[in-house]
């Protein structure tokens, strides 16, 4: 009894929820359970920009898409928006980048006010620059196009 019961908690803690479609040297293309999906602006009042992130736990890794570029800090937050709103009644969230890169977690990410700790407390990470979130039938880019699929589901890279 006490060996099964040690087996399901192996088990269990082992258990991912994130799906990965795609994983190439160039492109990422994951899917996860929303309760793993936290999405915010990382907001710098002092440069008046804000960096838009999109990060996915697994387990003792996270993803982290990132966008490209800062924005405006209110600009960041009506992007947030508008992807909170697309996963508010979903149970699934996919998500696209380019250029993953798996790293040992950058502490600096454990200061940053407002991203849950289960999100920075891992021992691996993978950072890609963020492409396209879909859920369902929606979808979302940083650049519009990425979302004209199957044309465009390779976002700006060439599948090697």
């Amino acid at each position: 009894m006490k060996i099964l019961f040690l087996s399901l908690i192996i088990t269990s803690s082992a258990f991912s929820s994130v799906k990965i479609h795609k994983r190439l040297k160039y492109f990422i293309d994951i899917e996860a359970d929303k309760k793993d999906v936290w999405l915010s602006c990382t907001d710098r009042p002092e440069s008046g920009n804000s960096y838009l992130g999109a990060y996915v736990l697994d387990g003792d890794r996270v993803y982290v898409f990132f966008y490209r570029r800062p924005l405006t800090i209110k600009h960041c937050h009506e992007e947030e928006k508008e992807y909170l709103k697309m996963m508010e009644d979903e149970g699934t969230v996919r998500i696209v980048g380019t250029h993953p890169s798996d790293e040992t977690p950058d502490p600096k990410y454990k200061y940053i006010k407002g991203i849950p700790e289960r999100f920075t407390n891992t021992k691996n990470e993978t950072s890609a620059y963020f492409t396209r979130l879909q859920v369902k039938n929606k979808c979302k880019a940083y650049i519009s196009d990425y979302c004209e699929l199957p044309k465009n589901y390779w976002g700006d890279v060439k599948p090697e």
